[in-house]
């Protein structure tokens, strides 16, 4: 990487880090790429050069947010040799990444709704085999040997992720009675027993059946 390769770069950092304050600060719908240079120092010239126009600014916003928690869930998954301890990794990951990361969480969650991903489908495409590529390639074997249910991948990650995602919505709107800690202790028992298609062990029923009677010495 050249040294106007390597300026250019910090300079999309600078500006996106900027970004995620304006939204923090001020929300999605009333940023403007005003405010976004007043933050960062960097000129509307340069903002427009390295990202089009407002929608791309916000878009290049959702991404890096998007790979950054992509990424992290992926990490904690690869490394485990089981699939119950990887499965049950995964949802403690996506808590553990939205509670640590709720402002980057709370822009994924806001711009992942209504048009705004059918505008980038292509790009969110390439995102998403890209980087969850490690974790398709952990989950074919278990698939193969029937240790997990098969399904599309679509619709594997709604049951992989979603119970995840939905609590985490809860919580940083407020809407719900649980805690993220109270989440990561029930979901990731709850999200294994509805993928795997092994039966949980059940415990060996007691006996039912009488002691014997003693007999009464003879006479």
């Amino acid at each position: 990487m050249t040294k106007r390769q390597s300026r250019g770069e910090a300079t999309i950092e600078r500006v996106l880090d900027a970004t995620l304050e304006c939204v923090v600060s001020e929300g999605l719908h009333d940023l403007s790429i005003e405010d976004v240079c007043t933050r960062s120092g960097v000129s509307v010239g340069s903002v427009y050069h390295h990202f089009d126009d407002r929608h791309g600014l916000l878009f290049a916003l959702y991404r890096r947010c998007l790979e950054r928690m992509l990424s992290d869930i992926v990490h904690s998954v690869v490394s485990h040799a089981d699939a119950q301890t990887g499965v049950k990794a995964m949802v403690v990951a996506y808590l553990c990444w939205v509670e640590r990361h709720s402002n980057e969480a709370r822009v994924i969650y806001g711009l992942g709704e209504g048009d705004f991903p059918l505008r980038y489908r292509a790009e969110l495409a390439e995102v998403g085999a890209r980087v969850i590529a490690p974790l398709a390639l952990w989950l074919t074997p278990f698939i193969a040997r029937h240790e997990l249910v098969p399904m599309p991948p679509g619709l594997l990650e709604v049951v992989l992720i979603g119970p995840a995602a939905e609590a985490s919505r809860r919580i940083l709107g407020g809407a719900s009675r649980f805690s993220f800690r109270q989440a990561r202790q029930v979901l990731p028992e709850a999200v294994w027993r509805s993928i795997t298609l092994r039966s949980p062990a059940e415990p060996t029923p007691r006996s039912t059946k009488s002691p014997p009677r003693r007999r009464a010495f003879a006479k």
